[in-house]
């Protein structure tokens, strides 16, 4: 009985994205350091066959070059928006995109992101994602785990001294065989740093946890 009480109060947790597109959202930050400001929105991609309150949401950004506007999509589709910021979070200029999408009833699925605003081949920028996590690829499981994660969520912390810019914590929970999927019990906790010749994210520590639910 205790077990499933956890599991629902989990849920009710989980549950706090909706199951659907919400409302558009939009941003402006100078994400390339060049004293000009883009435009990021969350926006309503429609399902095929679906009614409006059914359809998901996607992420792109919208910037001006050589006199036109450009639109790049950058994440999605999830069914909905939990976190959208854009916070200076590498070493180089300008501001970054760190967001949270979900999926599913539970809102436990989706994916989360950092997503720098580069130089490409030509002279207009495009996303550069410093980071990319997807819950149906999850990191590598811990010994006795399943491949298959309950939650997961991604937090920036400045951590330590030692590294330039924010630090990442990518938490997942993983479900061990057997286990309902609302409630994993083997958490893994992976700590990233920003990589200035690599230009993304690298992980530099790790740790398992196991019995821990919630």
């Amino acid at each position: 009985m205790r077990r499933l009480l956890q599991c629902l109060m989990l849920l009710c947790l989980l549950a706090t994205p909706a199951a659907a597109f919400q409302k558009p959202v939009t941003l402006m930050a100078d994400l390339d350091g060049d004293g000009d400001p883009e435009t990021v929105e969350a926006y309503r991609i429609e399902v095929e066959g679906a009614e409006d309150p059914f359809d998901q949401t996607g992420i792109r950004v919208r910037d001006t070059c050589n006199g036109q506007t450009l639109s790049r999509k950058v994440a999605g589709p999830q069914d909905n928006l939990a976190t959208l910021r854009l916070k200076e979070l590498d070493t180089r200029g300008g501001r970054e995109i760190f967001l949270d999408m979900r999926s599913g009833a539970s809102g436990r699925l989706g994916e989360a992101r950092v997503v720098a605003w580069r130089r490409g081949g030509t002279s207009c920028r495009r996303p550069r994602a410093l980071f990319t996590y997807k819950s149906e690829r999850p990191t590598s499981s811990p010994t006795g785990a399943t491949r298959e994660v309950s939650f997961f969520i991604l937090r920036a912390k400045a951590l330590s001294r030692r590294y330039g810019g924010t630090e990442l914590v990518l938490v997942e929970q993983f479900l061990k065989r057997g286990e309902p999927g609302c409630c994993g019990s083997v958490r893994k906790t992976t700590l990233l740093r920003y990589s200035r010749p690599r230009d993304r994210y690298v992980p530099y520590r790790t740790s398992v946890r196991r019995g821990v639910r919630g």
